[in-house]
């Protein structure tokens, strides 16, 4: 008999939500050796503290990676530095317990801001010297599309 865990429960929770939502999911779960103990099959410097759940929603083109507790539950070193990377990385990472049902809901039910195109650009030569160049017209003194801090919106430099 399979016990059911409050997290298990939670989990469910939450990805019956991610569907109806719109969303696509994964969870890798853990198996259970011969010998008794549960292990979780994945290599590599992010597999372990992996989140538990990857929600994909086509329309908006969004990938949210979640860690879900049960009540009580704290982040483990491992998961916290998996979760770190992912952030520093850009990725959308949350942490959500029980008590939380509404704020995932919230998240989840949202479109976030897309972004920005200058968010993609190469940044601007730091040193006075001009950027070479190979040919055409001469170089415009034009403004540059740089992203406001924080805001991830465009604004003119000159």
């Amino acid at each position: 008999m399979t016990r059911v865990t409050p997290e298990d429960t939670w989990q469910r929770q939450l990805v019956d939500l991610a569907a109806i939502l719109g969303y696509h999911w994964l969870h890798v779960r853990p198996g259970i050796r011969q010998s008794g103990a549960w292990s979780v099959p994945v290599s590599g410097t992010l597999g372990v503290g992996w989140p538990d759940l990857v929600l994909v929603r086509e329309r908006d083109r969004r990938i949210v990676f979640v860690e879900l507790k049960a009540p009580g539950g704290k982040l483990t070193a491992d998961q916290q530095r998996v979760l770190g990377i992912l952030r520093a990385a850009g990725a959308e990472v949350y942490t959500w317990w029980p008590h939380q049902i509404d704020e995932a809901y919230a998240v989840l039910d949202s479109t976030p801001t897309p972004r920005s195109a200058a968010e993609y650009l190469p940044p601007r030569p730091s040193s006075g010297a001009p950027a070479a160049r190979t040919g055409g017209a001469p170089a415009s003194p034009g403004p540059s599309i740089v992203p406001r801090a924080g805001r991830g919106q465009p604004e003119d430099r000159p």
